[in-house]
């Protein structure tokens, strides 16, 4: 299996996983999460694993865990600064996959 169907298969299970948020099957959304993030860190798909850690945190948020969401926007936040630094361009944070991780992770300064 190579990164590009990695890539693909974990693309897949987070938009699953972001469905059954929003269908309200938060527990399910939860392991699907956490199942699709195991060794993606491992394969360096960052912008995966931005939107794994945003999506844990909309979970937690969901589950009435403030902080714990608030920790994982802070990962988000952390992630995304790292790939604009390496990536030396202001407009990365731009990408449609990207805007609403940087919104969500107070980076968005364009609103």
């Amino acid at each position: 299996e190579g990164i590009g169907s990695r890539d693909l298969a974990t693309t897949a299970s987070l938009h699953l996983a972001e469905a059954e948020l929003a269908a309200g099957e938060t527990a399910r959304a939860r392991r699907r999460v956490e199942e699709t993030l195991r060794g993606v860190d491992d394969l360096g798909l960052r912008p995966l694993m931005a939107r794994g850690r945003y999506l844990q945190g909309l979970i937690l948020k969901e589950e009435g865990n403030a902080t714990g969401a608030q920790e994982k926007m802070a990962e988000v936040r952390r992630i995304l600064d790292e790939m604009q630094q390496e990536s030396g361009s202001a407009g990365l944070l731009q990408r449609a996959d990207l805007r609403p991780l940087a919104k969500a992770a107070g980076l968005d300064r364009s609103s």
